[in-house]
C-alpha cells in the first residue's frame, strides 16, 4: 500500500491532496454512521500521532469543527513530526481561530514538548489522568495515532495514550473509529501488539490491509469499511477477498448429461474406530454435485448408517490401512476423477507406506486429490523426499497440521498466517487452504482470503466436509485453485446458513445439508 501511495504522489497527486481526501471521507463516514452520537454539546476527540495518520486525523478534526462540532485534538508529543502533519496542524489552528473557539480547549499535547514546531508551543499539556477525563466526556473518539508502518509494540507517548484508552474503554464508553488501521496492529501479519487500540469501526483507506482480515487483528478492527481517495492501485495485490466476483461459477450442466458427466470421487480414509470422517467427506462430495462417490469402509468396526447413495470399498480384518490394503483400492483409485485422502486415517506408522503408494498412483495417473487431516500428519515426516510431488493436489491443513508440515509451532503459524501459507506452497507445490477463521487459499504468488463462516463451524468433521466439497468440484472439472477457492467460499456460506437456520450450535452434517441450495 505504501508503494501505491508513493507511486500516486510521484505521478503528480500531492500528498496533502490525498490527506485532504482521506480526512474528508472519514469525516463523512462519521457524520453518516454516528448521527446518534452527534448532538448539541457532543465532544469528538481526535487522538493524533506525529505522522501522516495523525495528519489525516487533523483534517477530520477541521471538518468537524467547520460543521460546528465541539472538537478536542490530543497530539502525541514527539521529537519530530511529518511535513504533512505540521501543515495540517497549522490548518487546524487557523480553523480554530476562524471559529472563534479557544485554542486551549481544542488542542492538547500529551507529554512534554520536545519539538521545535511553533504550532505546539502554546498547547496545554495533558497527562494520563487528564486524557482519561477527556475520553470520558467524549461522544466519539477517533484513533489517528499510528498507520500501516507499525512493526513493534507502541512505546513512549503513543504507547501511553493507547494504554490509557484501553483502561478507559468499556462496553458503555464512546465508540472508537480508527483511521486506516487500529494503532498497534501489524497490518502485514495480523499480529496485535500490546498495547493496541480496539476499535468499533475501522475505515480502511483505498485497500483493506491483509492483516486486518486475520485474528487477532480482526477483532481489534471492529466493523471494517473502505474508502477510495484516488490512490492508483495496479491490481497486482498479492491477496484478494474471496467473494462472488473472485470465485468460479459452478459448472453448468448440459441437459443431456448423465452421472458420469460429473465425475467420480473416491474418498480414501478412516480406520476401524474412526469411520465418520470419510463418510462426511463422501456425503458432502455427493451434495456438492459429484456424479458418483466411493469410500473405503472398515468392516467389523464401528458401523454407521451411511447415505444409500454412497458406494463402498470394504476393508476387511484391518485396524488401519497398510500396504496389504493397497490392491483392494487400486482399481477404483485409478478410475477416480478426484480423490480425498486422509480423513480418519489415524496415527499408525503402518499407514505411511500405503499413503506413499496412493500418492504415487495419483501422480502417475494425474488424478487431483484433496489431501487432508491425518494424511498431512504422516506427510509431515515425508515432505522433501522423492516421490511426493503434490503440485496437482490441494492440501487443507488446520494450523496444527500446518505447523507439523513446516516444522514449527502452531503459535508461529497463527502469528503470521500469510507467511505460513506461502511457505506451505513453496514446500509442497500444492494449492494450499490454510483453515481457521478467515481461511486463506494460496497458489503460486497469489492468495485469497475468505470472509464467510462463523465460530460455530469449529466442530468435529467441519474440515472433512470442506475436503468433500473441493474434491467434488475437482471431479466436475474445475482446477485445483478454482476448486479450493469456490469450495472454501461455499463451505463458509453453508456454515452461515446452517447457523442462521438453527439459531445456535451446528454440527458438520448441518453444513452439508446447506450446500445444495447455495451451489
Amino acid at each position: 500500500m505504501q508503494s501505491y501511495d508513493s507511486a500516486t504522489i510521484e505521478a503528480g497527486t500531492d500528498s496533502l491532496v490525498l490527506m485532504e481526501r482521506a480526512g474528508r471521507s472519514i469525516f463523512e463516514f462519521i457524520i453518516d454512521n454516528y448521527k446518534d452520537c452527534l448532538h448539541a454539546g457532543s465532544i469528538l476527540t481526535i487522538l493524533a500521532g506525529p505522522g501522516n495518520n495523525g495528519g489525516d486525523g487533523l483534517v477530520i478534526a477541521r471538518y468537524l469543527l467547520e460543521k460546528g462540532c465541539f472538537v478536542k485534538v490530543v497530539v502525541a508529543a514527539s521529537d519530530k513530526y511529518s511535513v504533512e502533519f505540521s501543515k495540517q496542524l497549522s490548518n487546524f489552528r487557523d480553523c480554530v481561530t476562524k471559529s472563534q473557539a479557544k485554542l486551549t480547549e481544542c488542542l492538547y499535547l500529551f507529554g512534554e514538548n520536545r519539538s521545535e514546531l511553533d504550532s505546539l508551543s502554546e498547547l496545554s499539556s495533558v497527562d494520563k489522568k487528564q486524557l482519561k477525563q477527556i475520553l470520558a466526556e467524549s461522544a466519539v473518539v477517533v484513533d489517528a495515532l499510528l498507520g500501516t508502518g507499525t512493526n513493534s509494540e507502541p512505546r513512549g507517548e503513543i504507547g501511553a495514550i493507547i494504554e490509557t484508552v484501553d483502561r478507559w474503554q468499556t462496553a458503555e464508553s464512546a465508540p472508537i473509529i480508527s483511521v486506516d488501521v487500529p494503532s498497534g496492529l501489524n497490518v502485514d501479519s495480523g499480529q496485535a501488539y500490546s498495547p493496541c487500540i480496539s476499535a468499533d469501526s475501522t475505515v480502511a483507506i483505498e485497500l483493506i490491509k491483509r492483516g486486518m482480515l486475520q485474528h487477532p487483528a480482526k477483532v481489534h478492527c471492529g466493523e471494517i469499511s473502505q474508502i477510495s481517495i484516488g490512490i492508483k492501485v495496479d491490481g497486482a495485490s498479492q491477496f484478494e477477498l474471496l467473494c462472488e466476483d473472485t470465485v468460479a461459477e459452478v459448472p453448468v450442466r448440459n441437459p443431456n448429461s448423465h452421472k458420469g458427466s460429473f465425475g467420480q470421487v473416491f474418498v480414501v480414509g478412516g480406520c476401524r474406530l474412526m469411520p465418520g470422517a470419510p463418510m462426511l467427506s463422501a456425503y458432502s462430495a455427493l451434495r456438492s454435485g459429484a456424479g458418483t462417490v466411493y469410500m473405503t469402509s472398515f468392516v467389523g468396526g464401528v458401523q454407521l448408517a451411511a447415505p444409500a447413495e454412497l458406494m463402498h470399498i470394504p476393508i476387511l480384518d484391518k485396524e488401519y490401512f497398510d500396504s496389504e490394503c493397497f490392491p483392494l483400492i487400486l482399481s477404483r483409485l485409478e478410475k477416480a476423477s478426484a480423490a480425498v485422502i486422509g480423513p480418519g486415517f489415524g496415527s499408525s506408522e503402518k499407514i505411511r507406506p500405503f499413503l506413499a503408494q496412493v500418492l504415487t498412483v495419483l501422480q502417475e495417473k494425474n488424478i487431483p486429490a484433496v489431501i487432508d487431516a491425518d494424511a498431512l500428519n504422516h506427510l509431515a515426516l515425508e515432505i522433501g523426499k522423492d516421490g511426493f510431488e503434490l503440485r496437482n493436489h490441494v492440501i487443507t491443513p488446520h494450523p496444527g497440521e500446518a505447523a507439523r508440515l513446516l516444522k514449527t509451532s502452531t503459535e508461529q503459524v497463527q502469528a503470521d498466517r500469510y507467511k505460513a501459507v506461502e511457505e506451505l506452497y513453496l514446500r509442497t507445490g500444492a494449492t494450499v487452504v490454510l483453515k481457521g477463521a478467515s481461511s486463506i487459499v494460496y497458489h503460486g504468488e497469489k492468495g485469497w482470503v475468505n470472509q464467510t463462516g462463523n465460530p460455530y463451524m469449529a466442530t468435529a468433521g467441519s474440515g472433512d466436509v470442506l475436503a468433500g466439497i473441493i474434491a467434488s468440484l475437482l471431479a466436475q472439472g474445475l482446477d485445483c485453485v478454482e476448486s479450493a477457492k469456490l469450495g472454501t467460499f461455499v463451505h463458509g456460506l453453508a456454515g452461515d446458513r446452517a447457523h442462521a437456520q438453527l439459531s445456535g450450535p451446528i454440527i458438520a452434517s448441518d453444513i452439508i445439508e446447506a450446500i445444495p441450495g447455495l451451489l
